[in-house]
């Protein structure tokens, strides 16, 4: 049976390689950020301190990356916070050599602010709609954490041109989000497209035999529309 530090080291190695799908020619930094994960794992244990066992996130502002736990920080030796801080300080610049990882970012941005989860499920392509319509108003997802602003908007609508209108989504067969190119991505969408609107078919139909449920289906569209009576 594997070893606590085994696992962690399977999840964080997982977890690498779908981020790196994202970008070229960065295994150094990828063999950088596995040594620091592992290390201040090692560092953790050996401190007598519970670790995260599913690995720690490359993005500086997530919950899951360590820097964020600062009341660990002093379990460990300052260079290892010291190498964190500049991993969080050169993140920036590998964001901005490989878009398609910028995108992600902001998509779990989203998907954050939303509902808390780490990835935008199911209305990847209502947020490329909302994108490639040039409007910023009525995002299609609950702003919870209030990320939307105009440079939010632009930096989506760049990238949405830097990767010629290739998208990120969540493919349940790789059972990760990839990157797929616009010829792509358009089918995906008239899938999706066609999935709902054979969804709304056989929920009008059911509401058309049960009155029951026919009033659910009012009752949650009044609530949408802002309305009590």
């Amino acid at each position: 049976m594997p070893d606590d530090r085994t696992n962690f080291i399977v999840y964080q190695r997982r977890y690498l390689a779908e981020v790196s799908a994202l970008t070229d020619g960065e295994d150094e930094m990828w063999a950088v950020f596995e040594t620091l994960a592992v290390d201040t794992h090692d560092a953790l244990v050996a401190a007598g301190s519970n670790v995260w066992v599913h690995g720690y996130s490359i993005c500086p502002d997530s919950a899951w990356n360590w820097l964020m736990t600062t009341w660990e920080h002093g379990l460990v030796a300052p260079d290892l916070v010291e190498r964190w801080r500049q991993w969080a300080a050169g993140y920036p610049a590998l964001l901005t050599r490989n878009p398609k990882l910028e995108l992600r970012d902001l998509m779990q941005d989203i998907s954050e602010s939303h509902d808390s989860s780490s990835f935008p499920y199911r209305y990847e392509d209502a947020i490329f709609e909302w994108v490639l319509a040039g409007d910023i108003s009525e995002p299609p997802f609950d702003d919870r954490h209030g990320i939307v602003d105009d440079a939010f908007y632009s930096a989506m609508r760049r990238l949405q041109g830097d990767l010629m209108g290739g998208w990120l989504w969540w493919d349940e067969a790789a059972a990760a989000q990839v990157y797929v190119a616009r010829d792509q991505w358009d089918v995906v969408r008239a899938e999706r497209k066609a999935e709902r609107a054979e969804y709304r078919r056989q929920r009008e139909e059911r509401a058309a035999n049960d009155p029951k449920f026919a009033a659910m289906l009012a009752d949650v569209r009044r609530r949408r529309e802002g309305k009590t009576g």
